[in-house]
């Protein structure tokens, strides 16, 4: 056992002063922190994207409901330890000196919100200020319609019902009063325990109770589990993205965006310990041999490999997770204190998943990579091996290409927990480094037809990367597919990022207003013009719910699952244009002005819909399908003329169903606008309530900055991520390059011994690695726009662009790192004896 130990520590002391070791070594480290480093940086980001998300449902999870709810429900929560509040909304009327007004009210409990913050002010247009909890017994916090329609100050006293309340703050707004918040009257917060004491709530009351949960994703999920079950049909169990689906979109972007770019560190990662392992194989080649003339069995040889396998595991890992850790440290704490965001808190068990998934790579890694090749040795007898050339050990690389692919499709699948799309990504970059192969071996091979001279650099340069053709297009290929995907990064970075922001730019309407009547119209407008405000049309507003599809109810036609999640089991505010909105597209079907001439008489003779397309789908509605609508104790029959795409995240208004404008016009109405309001502007709102006083205003100012905070974070964190992707596409390269050395060394030699000079050989290898670079980069360009198209539309949503602006860069950047880093890793070609090198 001594003499096995001594052994093992002499190969490894060997091993050290090696580059192939080295560069294994190198290659396992980066790849072991990166993974650990995202990991934790990714959890971490995501917990605070869905942090500051959450609170615009002043909770994680909510659950609605029009009567109190079991109290067993309650108890289970309290046992999964969920921290819960509630509260209770309806509309009363309040009195001041026995004036009365009619308001939307709502009475909360002592811990609302478990998320984000009430804005308050102690008087109108006093500075704005923050609070963790409601009104205390009492008191009442009402907005500022309130105290200009009734005259009421800060400090008077109101009535509701049989109780008197004393407003004590102007309520500028709640965290879970989003856009969908449609309140007739002004707002009014009140604490839940005064509830009793107004006896307002009686049997037949139209209440809205709101139970608010937050906690462990686990816990969350354990109640859902639980509550799923017993819900009935007018209970909702809100998420995010049914609550505020804007936000969800971004959030959604963002992790996509995240997820994607960090996969593609630990596929290149891969990449590179894939190569620097069959290098190392290689190199230990006589080594093997050497052990096996001496006796060594083979059952040894498979100890010791193993051996050193567990000594390299334990001390990369090692290293690896400490550098992983102060790397997601170091990046969190950077990206808390640039968006100015509280640093985020993650359960133990969270936090070393990260650690998991980093030993569980690194060891798969090397299971994977460099095992099979190690033990494939240590089956060759001597005598074959000793006849050997390093070189020729690339066919174990081929009969290992299998294994490591599936080793690469399941550390991308444990990373992205989603297997089959890793499997899908590997067989894509596959493809793509097969499909790029074929421009390189057309050029390479009209290069090999060049004649071998030795006359100037460039032409032994040309010659050079013909004599070389598998190895320059497996270079060309797996490099070029680096720089790809550093190109759609940095595009990602910075065009698809202005195109993302300039859907919601800084002057987006930040203000809606709605309920507003017929006769409010030229006062709205004329307020609009005078103040010059960025704003968008009046929309008339029919409230209307879908009752039948082709004569069929519904109801019968679609499950009540569906129904919600399509956001109709309820009234739809329903709206007439003449125009198509400008976030809107046709996906099918045909517009007004197109379906008049196309239907002729028939159309003044029907009405026709416009349905928004992801609600199409989910109900299975065609163009040309006849809808039947109940409106208020009337019903409208239209048939579907077109499906639109709708762009929900631009805080503009927009609607489910559109009718051309004479089908709504037997129908009372009201009307919406959105308008921006600078930010120093926002005192001119309280002249707009006066203007308006049967108007409801909504600031979704709060919303828009979530937003473009979210693609704010996410820009910032995929600058790391895209220097990341450098790192591992440098150390692919030197792998590529290294694997080329002995012949190079050999090809230098003679080439020196006939006379040629060192410049001549550095020059000819710059012609070389610059060819190379350019090749690589131009392919990279092809494939990386291409791949940008398909994400503008299937990720972002965007419309299709060119980014001209940005096609120098791989060439550019591959014909820089190539170069660079092939001379770095050549020196020693040019520097070496040529008479040792024939000699070994």
């Amino acid at each position: 056992m001594s003499t096995f130990l001594v052994l093992v520590w002499r190969w490894m002391l060997t091993d050290c002063r090696s580059s192939e070791f080295r560069l294994l070594a190198l290659s396992l480290w980066l790849s072991t922190s990166l993974i650990i480093g995202l990991s934790g940086f990714m959890d971490k980001v995501q917990v605070m994207l869905v942090g500051q998300s959450s609170e615009f449902l002043a909770a994680d999870r909510v659950l609605t409901s029009p009567r109190p709810i079991s109290h067993e429900w309650l108890e289970q929560a309290g046992t999964l330890q969920l921290t819960q509040a509630s509260t209770l909304s309806f509309q009363t009327m309040l009195y001041k000196d026995d004036e009365p007004l009619l308001v939307s009210a709502k009475a909360v409990s002592h811990l609302y919100p478990l998320k984000g913050e009430l804005k308050v002010r102690d008087s109108l247009y006093a500075k704005t200020y923050a609070m963790q909890h409601g009104p205390k017994k009492g008191k009442l916090w009402a907005d500022a319609r309130l105290l200009v329609q009734l005259d009421v100050a800060v400090g008077d006293a109101v009535s509701i019902g049989e109780a008197k309340f004393i407003v004590s703050r102007e309520l500028v707004s709640e965290p879970d009063r989003g856009a969908g918040s449609f309140s007739i009257g002004p707002r009014v917060l009140m604490n839940l325990q005064d509830i009793e004491s107004t006896q307002i709530v009686q049997f037949g009351s139209r209440l809205s109770y709101r139970y608010l949960f937050a906690g462990s994703a686990q816990a969350l999920s354990t109640f859902t589990e639980y509550l799923q079950p017993q819900l009935g049909a007018n209970h909702k169990w809100l998420d995010l993205e049914q609550s505020q689906p804007s936000i969800a979109v971004a959030l959604q972007r963002g992790q996509s965006f995240f997820l994607l770019a960090s996969s593609i560190v630990v596929i290149l990662s891969s990449i590179a310990t894939a190569m620097a392992s069959l290098r190392y194989a290689s190199g230990h080649i006589k080594h093997i041999a050497v052990l096996k003339s001496l006796g060594a069995s083979q059952r040894r040889i498979n100890t010791l490999v193993l051996s050193i396998i567990a000594v390299l595991f334990v001390v990369v890992y090692g290293a690896g997770a400490l550098t992983g850790f102060l790397m997601q440290m170091a990046l969190i704490q950077w990206l808390a204190h640039s968006m100015q965001l509280p640093l985020p808190e993650l359960l133990l068990s969270e936090t070393f998943q990260a650690y998991l998934l980093g030993g569980f790579s690194c060891l798969l890694s090397l299971l994977a990579f460099l095992l099979p090749v190690l033990w494939r040795l240590g089956r060759i007898p001597a005598k074959t091996i000793f006849q050997q050339d390093a070189l020729q050990a690339m066919p174990l690389y081929k009969e290992s290409l299998v294994l490591w692919l599936f080793a690469c499709s399941l550390i991308i699948g444990v990373y992205s927990k989603n297997l089959w799309l890793s499997i899908s990504l590997i067989v894509v970059l596959v493809l793509i480094v097969a499909v790029l192969s074929l421009p390189v071996l057309a050029v390479l091979k009209q290069m090999a037809k060049l004649p071998l001279r030795a006359a100037s650099s460039f032409q032994l340069g040309v010659s050079q990367l013909s004599r070389r053709l598998l190895q320059n297009i497996v270079l060309c290929g797996i490099f070029s597919l680096c720089l790809s995907l550093l190109f759609i990064l940095f595009a990602m970075q910075s065009a698809l990022f202005e195109q993302w922001r300039a859907q919601l730019p800084d002057d987006s309407p930040n203000f809606f207003v709605v309920n507003m009547q017929g006769d409010n119209l030229p006062v709205a407008q004329k307020f609009i013009h005078e103040k010059q405000l960025a704003s968008e049309p009046l929309y008339p507003i029919v409230r209307g719910r879908l009752i039948q599809i082709n004569g069929e109810a519904v109801r019968d036609k679609v499950s009540k699952e569906k129904l919600k999640r399509a956001g109709i089991d309820r009234e739809l505010s329903m709206s007439a244009v003449a125009n198509l909105p400008a976030d809107n597209s046709i996906k099918d079907g045909l517009w007004w002005s197109e379906l008049a001439i196309s239907e002729g008489d028939h159309y003044n003779e029907a009405s026709f819909v416009s349905v928004e397309s992801k609600l199409a789908t989910r109900l299975g509605i065609s163009v040309g399908d006849t809808l039947l609508f109940q409106v208020a104790a009337d019903t409208l029959e239209a048939t579907v003329a077109s499906l639109r795409k709708v762009e929900w995240d631009r805080m503009k208004p927009n609607f489910y169903m559109l009718f051309e404008e004479r089908a709504l016009a037997p129908f009372a109405k009201t009307y919406m606008t959105s308008f921006y309001l600078p930010e120093g502007s926002h005192h001119l709102v309280i002249d707009l309530l006066k203007a308006l006083p049967n108007a409801v205003l909504i600031d979704v100012d709060h919303l828009i900055k979530q937003i473009q905070s979210i693609v704010g974070q996410v820009s910032l964190g995929l600058q790391w991520v895209m220097l990341f992707v450098l790192l591992s596409s440098l150390l692919v390269l030197v792998s590529l390059v290294q694997s080329s050395m002995p012949e190079r060394l050999h090809e230098n030699a003679i080439l020196r011994s006939l006379g040629a000079s060192r410049r001549r050989l550095l020059g000819a290898l710059i012609v070389e690695f610059i060819c190379l670079g350019v090749v690589a980069g131009v392919l990279a360009v092809v494939v990386g726009q291409g791949v940008l198209l398909f994400l503008q539309i299937n990720l972002l949503g965007l419309p299709m662009s060119l980014q001209y602006e940005l096609w120098w860069l791989p060439p550019t950047l591959g014909a820089m790192l190539i170069t660079v880093v092939g001379l770095l890793c050549s020196r020693r070609v040019v520097n070496q004896s040529p008479l040792l090198v024939l000699k070994a």
